[in-house]
């Protein structure tokens, strides 16, 4: 099978963000010097044709940056960002643990089942990145040219890819270790080859 026949999508969490470890979902904090640092050696190897990002500044601050660099198109794609975490927004687990530990154990037995007052629910977070990335395999496949697609997202966006791809039971969901800059490789092969997406995971970096 040649690389004419497939798509890969490099997702590509973000760097380190401003602010400590706090409950950042749609809180917009730009990356540190040490988060520029850790993306910048995770790609260093990297080959891509597009690139494809969250708007959230941890993310799209660095995407432009290559975009600009590298010469390549960029596109934003909004439903890309965290999930909203409501109330719990910029407040460190200690902090919420001390609001309501009841709903904090809660939600990290059953983030599908225990909703952040105020938040997202999981649900609505899976179908929003789920119809994302439906949309970027029909629009990149259709176009029967092999490209290679640079994702710059999130830890939630990418545990709910590899929910759906590796069929991880929701309860495993919040096992799953992205370290900042980590990267997921999924190659997606057109529908007529009968042949189910490949999945590659390389862990990035710690604080």
């Amino acid at each position: 099978m040649t690389e004419l026949e497939k798509t890969t999508f490099i997702f590509l969490r973000h760097g380190e963000p401003v602010g400590g470890k706090i409950f950042r979902g749609s809180n917009d904090d730009p990356l540190t010097e040490l988060g520029w640092q850790q993306l910048k050696k995770s790609v260093k190897y990297l080959s891509y044709d597009e690139i494809i990002s969250s708007p959230l500044k941890r993310c799209l601050e660095f995407a432009e940056d290559l975009h600009v660099d590298l010469n390549l198109p960029l596109h934003i794609k909004n439903d890309l960002q965290e999930i909203h975490l409501g109330d719990w927004e910029g407040l460190s687990a200690t902090q919420v643990d001390i609001l309501d530990s009841k709903a904090l154990g809660a939600f990290w037995d059953d983030p599908h089942a225990n909703t952040p007052p105020n938040g997202e629910s999981f649900t609505d977070f899976e179908q929003r990145i789920l119809s994302v990335w439906t949309c970027l395999k029909e629009d990149y496949l259709s176009t029967k040219q092999s490209k290679t697609l640079l994702v710059v997202c999130h830890a939630g966006v990418m545990m709910v890819l590899l929910k759906e791809l590796l069929k991880i039971p929701m309860q495993n969901i919040l096992c799953l270790k992205l370290n900042y800059a980590s990267k997921v490789r999924v190659e997606v092969y057109a529908a007529s080859y009968g042949l189910k997406p490949q999945v590659y995971i390389e862990h990035g970096y710690e604080f």
